[in-house]
């Protein structure tokens, strides 16, 4: 993706009111704009991600510092996120012990799949918000 440069003038007070250095300004602007389309559902997470260049985890925490709904993900989202970098792999028995350790043994992964799945199903059948 293309990046577009501005040249904006902000006052002083702005940016101290929100504490943010100079140097954090460009970071900061770009963050919040992101997470506005994000908001607004023009953008999805994964989008809004590789614009910020980061991981599941740390969009996780940026959106709920912005008080971002986490957005429910279709079954074909999840699929991708199993097989995708988070675990390299369908979720399996290895996978769990991957990232379990102590759980090794008490989780039965065909379960937790179902279980993830079911959950998705659920979640898909609630009406739509409107607006």
């Amino acid at each position: 993706m293309a990046n577009k440069r501005f040249q904006v003038d902000l006052p002083e007070d702005l940016v101290r009111g929100f504490g943010w250095t100079e140097r954090e300004v460009p970071a900061r602007v770009r963050e919040t704009l992101v997470m506005d389309l994000l908001r607004f559902d023009k953008i999805t997470e994964a989008e809004a991600a590789d614009m910020l260049g980061l991981d599941r985890w740390t969009l996780l925490e940026t959106m709920d510092r912005y008080q971002v709904e986490v957005a429910s993900p279709s079954r074909e989202e999840l699929d991708e996120e199993l097989r995708g970098p988070l675990l390299g792999r369908p979720l399996d028995e290895d996978a769990i012990k991957a990232t379990a350790g102590a759980w090794v043994g008490q989780v039965n992964c065909e379960q937790l799949e179902r279980d993830i799945y079911a959950s998705r199903e659920r979640v898909s059948d609630r009406p739509e918000p409107t607006f």
